[in-house]
């Protein structure tokens, strides 16, 4: 294996085993991501989606409700599967990525800095 450098103090790191620590100073090393899966999944599952709000929607209109309440369900199906692939791109995966290379602690500390103290202390802080 190649040496390599911290990409914070750049340190020379022989024998470096991925995930680690620089022992220069401490920064968390990981691997690159490499993922194999794509966006076909979430593709699939908006599909998936329609033909759920669809065949609910005949569901309805054979039990006797009027076009509109058929129409209701198809728009109020597609936006619950709309409302789950915006909350999961937007705040879990990136949270998933932030607790991965900052660890709980660093994501907590940020969350409070960010949220909880602004609201505590108002937005200007002197310290």
């Amino acid at each position: 294996m190649s040496d390599y450098s911290c990409p914070r103090c750049g340190r020379v790191l022989k024998h470096l085993q991925l995930p680690g620590f620089c022992e220069g100073c401490g920064q968390p090393l990981i691997a690159p991501a490499t993922s194999t899966r794509g966006p076909r999944f979430w593709r699939a599952f908006l599909a998936v989606a329609e033909f759920l709000a669809f065949g609910l929607a005949l569901v309805v209109r054979a039990n006797g409700a009027p076009f509109l309440g058929a129409l209701v369900v198809v728009v109020l199906v597609n936006l619950a599967a709309a409302l789950i692939y915006v909350l999961w791109h937007r705040a879990l995966v990136p949270t998933g990525r932030e607790i991965e290379q900052r660890g709980l602690v660093g994501v907590s500390k940020s969350f409070y800095e960010r949220v909880i103290a602004p609201i505590l202390y108002g937005k200007r802080r002197s310290g």
